[in-house]
C-alpha cells in the first residue's frame, strides 16, 4: 500500500496511508495534513495521484518545495525514494515493496532517510498533527508496518553476525518476519549500544523469499555496504552498519560456519591465487636469506686468507705512507688563491654549526605517536554537512566545534567545514543588516555590508538580488539630485538675469514687441528652444511685458521645465491681473501647486 512518510526536525516520524486522490499540506486549518511550523505556508503544496503516478504541486508557497534538494516550479513527479522538503519537514513516498526483477548484488536505494511524522484519519475531514499520535522511538510496535508476522524455519532463517564493538561475535537469528532492530528491549533484535537508536531499522522477508531492511530513525545513520539507504534489498554477505555497530547478513544458517577439511574444494579462484602469491613471496624471501648467509661466509673466508698472506683485505683501499720530512720540505708549497676583499667563498661542506641535524633519540625511546582522530568524526561531519545543506550553519558550528583530536587539534576536514560554516553564518548576519540599511535608505552602509559578505556561497542569490535593489535605489537618488541641481541652477540664472535687467537701461517698446512676435511665431512652429531664447531677449528689453511672460511660461512647460514655467506664469498674473487669460493661468498654477503638495 502506498504511504506518505513525514519526519519533523526533531526526528519524530509518522506514516500516513495514501488512500486519497489528493492530499493538501499547509499551516492553516482545512488542509488534509496540517504542519504547524512558521516556515510552512497556509496552503503550501498538494500530492495528487494520476494514472498510478504521484505528482507534487507547489501552491505558491513562500519558502518553496524541494525534491532531492532542487526547488520545483508548478507540478513535478515524485518517485519512491525521493526526498521532499517542506519547511522544516521532510517527506517521502514508500510503496512498501521490492520487486524480484530488480534484484542486484548492490542494495538499491528506494527511500531516503529522515521522513517526518504526521497522522491522518481516514475520514474526509482535515486534521493536524497531535503529538500523542506520533510514532516515536519509544513505541517500536507502532512504527512497524501492519504486515502479518511470519515464522521462518530454522534451516531457512538467515542471521546477523556482529563484527565490532563489545557485541562482536553475537549471532542474531532472523526466525520471523518482520523484525524490529534497535537498542530498546522491546525490539525483536536488541543491539545494546549507545550509537544505535531505540528503534533503528525493520528487517522483513518478501513473499519471494528476499529480505529487505528499512531505516526507521532519522537521527542515526544506516549504511549498507558503506552507502546510506532508507530501504535496501539484502544479499548474502552484505555488510550493515547501524550507528557504529557493524553486522554481516548471512543468508543461510551455515554461511558463517568454519569449513572443515574434506568438505569439498569450495575456495574461490581469487582466494587460491592469493594463497599462491603468499607462498611464492615466502619462497623468494627464504632464498634471499640463504644467499645472503652464504655470501657472508665466503667474504669472511676471503678476509681470513688475505690476513694470513699479508695482503690487503678485500674491499679495503691501502693508504700510502706519508713522505719523509726532507721530501716534504723539498716539495713546493701549494699555490694560494687570492680572494678579493669583500667577497666570500661558500664552504663545500657545511660546518656543523650551520647544519642542524636531528639528534638521535635515546636508546629505547619510542617516537611520539600521531594524535588519534576524534571518535565519530565521520558521523559528525555528515550531520554538519546536512545542516549546512539546509543553511542551518549555527547547528553545523555547534556540531563541529567539540570535534577535536587527542592532542586538542582539529582534523583538516573538520577545520575546513568549520571555517565554511562560520563564513556563511557571518554572511547571513551581514545580509540581514544590509536589508535593514537599505530599507532605512543607508546606501553606503548597505554596499559596505554587501562587500563584506562577498564570499558566501549559500546566500549568493539573495546577495545578488539585494545588490541589484541597492544599485537601483542609488540610481534613483542620483537622478533626483541631478534634477534638484538643475532647478537650483535655473533659479539662480533667472535671478541673475533679473539683476542684470535692473542694472541695464530699459530697451525700446518697439524692440520688445518685435521680439515677442518672433518668439510667438517660433512657439507656434514647435521650435520651443529658439522660442525660449527669443522671449528671454524680449524680457531683457522690457521686463514688464506681461504677454511675453505668459508665452515664455508656456514654452518652458513644453520643454518640461514646469518650475521655470510657473515662475513666468506668476509674473504674468502679477503684471496683468485683469487680462482675459489671467483666469486660465491661475487655474494652471493651482493645479501645479496641488500636484506638488505631499499627500495629494
Amino acid at each position: 500500500m502506498l504511504k506518505l512518510i513525514i519526519v519533523d526536525d526533531e526526528g519524530r516520524r509518522t506514516v500516513v496511508p495514501f488512500v486519497r486522490q489528493e492530499i493538501t499540506i499547509g499551516r492553516q486549518e482545512g488542509n488534509t495534513i496540517r504542519l504547524t511550523e512558521r516556515n510552512v505556508s497556509r496552503h503550501h503544496a498538494r500530492f495528487l495521484r494520476q494514472n498510478g503516478a504521484v505528482l507534487l504541486e507547489d501552491l505558491g508557497s513562500f519558502n518553496g518545495v524541494r525534491i532531492n534538494g532542487a526547488r520545483i516550479e508548478g507540478t513535478a513527479a515524485v518517485n519512491a525514494g525521493d526526498r521532499v522538503q517542506i519547511g522544516d519537514y521532510e517527506l517521502a513516498i514508500d510503496d512498501d515493496s521490492v520487486h524480484v526483477s530488480e534484484r542486484s548484488r548492490s542494495p538499491t536505494r528506494e527511500l531516503e532517510r529522515r521522513p517526518e511524522a504526521v497522522r491522518q484519519s481516514e475520514t474526509t475531514r482535515p486534521m493536524a498533527i497531535p503529538v500523542t499520535e506520533r510514532q516515536t522511538e519509544s513505541s517500536p510496535a507502532r512504527a512497524s508496518t501492519t504486515r502479518p508476522t511470519t515464522e521462518i524455519e530454522a534451516a531457512e532463517a538467515p542471521r546477523l553476525v556482529v563484527l565490532n564493538t563489545a557485541l562482536a561475535g553475537r549471532k542474531l537469528p532472523c526466525a520471523r518476519s518482520p523484525l524490529m532492530i534497535g537498542r530498546s528491549a522491546e525490539n525483536d533484535l536488541v543491539l545494546d549500544h549507545v550509537s544505535v537508536a531505540q528503534t533503528h531499522a525493520r528487517l522483513l522477508r518478501e513473499p519471494s523469499g528476499e529480505w529487505q531492511i528499512v531505516h526507521l530513525d532519522a537521527s542515526n545513520d544506516m549504511l549498507v555496504n558503506g552507502e546510506a539507504f532508507g530501504k535496501a534489498r539484502l544479499s548474502d554477505g552484505d555488510l550493515l552498519q547501524l550507528g557504529e555497530v557493524k553486522l554481516k547478513f548471512v543468508a543461510s544458517v551455515h554461511g558463517d560456519a568454519v569449513r572443515q577439511p574434506g568438505e569439498g574444494n569450495s575456495a574461490s579462484p581469487k582466494r587460491k591465487w592469493f594463497i599462491a602469491a603468499i607462498v611464492l613471496a615466502l619462497v623468494i624471501v627464504g632464498a634471499a636469506y640463504v644467499l645472503s648467509v652464504h655470501f657472508s661466509f665466503l667474504l669472511a673466508d676471503e678476509r681470513l686468507t688475505a690476513v694470513l698472506k699479508g695482503e690487503p683485505l678485500p674491499g679495503v683501499v691501502k693508504e700510502e705512507p706519508p713522505p719523509p720530512a726532507a721530501a716534504r720540505a723539498a716539495q713546493p708549497p701549494p699555490a694560494r688563491t687570492e680572494v678579493p676583499q669583500g667577497e666570500k667563498i661558500a664552504p663545500l661542506v657545511p660546518s656543523p654549526s650551520t647544519t642542524s641535524s636531528p639528534s638521535p633519540s635515546p636508546m629505547g625511546e619510542r617516537p611520539t605517536p600521531p594524535p588519534r582522530p576524534p571518535p565519530q568524526m565521520e558521523s559528525k561531519l555528515r550531520m554538519a554537512r546536512t545542516a549546512m545543506t539546509r543553511r542551518d550553519f549555527q547547528k553545523a558550528i555547534e556540531i563541529l566545534e567539540p570535534v577535536k583530536s587527542s592532542d586538542g587539534s582539529r582534523p583538516e576536514p573538520v577545520a575546513t567545514a568549520l571555517v565554511r560554516a562560520n563564513t556563511e553564518r557571518e554572511a547571513q548576519k551581514k545580509l540581514a543588516s544590509a536589508q535593514k540599511s537599505l530599507s532605512a535608505g543607508k546606501l553606503d552602509e548597505t554596499f559596505r555590508l554587501l562587500g563584506e559578505s562577498s564570499e558566501t556561497v549559500a546566500f549568493a542569490k539573495e546577495r545578488e538580488q539585494l545588490k541589484a535593489r541597492a544599485e537601483a535605489s542609488r540610481r534613483l537618488t542620483a537622478r533626483k539630485s541631478d534634477k534638484e541641481v538643475k532647478l537650483v541652477q535655473a533659479g539662480k540664472s533667472a535671478a541673475a538675469e533679473a539683476r542684470e535687467e535692473s542694472d541695464r537701461p530699459p530697451g525700446s517698446a518697439q524692440d520688445a514687441e518685435k521680439l515677442y512676435d518672433q518668439g510667438t511665431d517660433l512657439y507656434r512652429k514647435g521650435r520651443y528652444t529658439e522660442a525660449a531664447s527669443t522671449l528671454n531677449e524680449c524680457l531683457k528689453a522690457d521686463p514688464s511685458f506681461a504677454k511675453c511672460h505668459m508665452v515664455l511660461g508656456s514654452t518652458y512647460a513644453k520643454l518640461k521645465e514646469p518650475e521655470l514655467g510657473a515662475q513666468h506664469y506668476r509674473q504674468f498674473v502679477q503684471l496683468a491681473p485683469n487680462d482675459p487669460d489671467t483666469a486660465k493661468v491661475q487655474v494652471l498654477l493651482e493645479q501645479y501647486d496641488s500636484g506638488r503638495t505631499p499627500g495629494r
